[in-house]
């Protein structure tokens, strides 16, 4: 199957790493052969999708682009 992205960032809501990592393993429980990759983002809840960075893009918006191409099936 295709692997599901799991974000947060570093200075997220409280406990939402947490949060992720219960799902993620949830998630590993009923479907244990799930592909599931993780990714930290630096700043804020939100702070990637809703502040550009100096390259005048939002961080979230090109983390999760960059990723889905990464994962594009051909």
């Amino acid at each position: 199957g295709r692997p599901i992205l799991l974000i947060w960032y570093s200075d997220d809501m409280f406990c939402r790493k947490e949060q992720n990592i219960l799902l993620a393993k949830s998630l590993k429980y009923y479907f244990p052969e799930i592909d599931l990759e993780y990714q930290e983002l630096p700043g804020g809840h939100c702070q990637g999708s809703g502040q550009v960075d100096e390259t005048g893009e939002y961080p979230f918006v090109r983390l999760l682009d960059d990723w889905l191409k990464k994962h594009e099936k051909k």
